[in-house]
């Protein structure tokens, strides 16, 4: 379901803990795609989900291209653990070059600029056993991830 709110494109999709709407506001950007309806999960061989609720326009990142990503990490229980969605500020970094952690550079891959879509990441490919500050270890991970710009190398 899709509703407009003061320029804000609101997706609706129900949590995996609960039977509850959760809404995740995708803002639209200059080079917006298009609103997946019946988005749906797809397990990729490296053990990451993904599922796409905005399906790009712009160019697809190519390998070590700059790309600028808002997003908000988050458990599976649904608490959020690092975000920059109300700042909008936007988070830059190379595209397959370890600069984040495995699972988002993985879940990246496909992406086209205006997409958006929600990554979820299992441990090993997160911060693994150790885990970090925040993040305990052995902890799955979830990102909802909007690629609004990227750059040729």
């Amino acid at each position: 379901m899709k509703e407009t709110i003061a320029n804000t494109t609101v997706v609706k999709k129900v949590c995996r803990s609960s039977k509850n709407m959760k809404y995740w506001k995708v803002k639209p950007q200059s080079n917006e795609g298009t609103l997946v309806c019946e988005a749906k999960k797809l397990r990729k061989s490296s053990g990451i989900t993904i599922t796409d609720f905005v399906i790009g326009n712009g160019s697809e990142p190519k390998l070590g291209s700059s790309i600028m990503i808002v997003y908000e990490g988050m458990f599976p229980d649904g608490t959020v653990f690092d975000s920059n969605m109300k700042t909008s500020k936007p988070f830059t970094f190379r595209k397959g070059l370890r600069e984040v952690i495995k699972g988002l550079d993985l879940g990246i891959v496909g992406m086209r600029c205006g997409g958006s879509r929600e990554i979820f990441i299992p441990s090993h490919l997160g911060y693994g056993s150790e885990g970090v500050e925040g993040i305990p270890g052995n902890q799955d991970l979830i990102f909802r991830v909007t690629l609004i710009g990227c750059s040729k190398t």
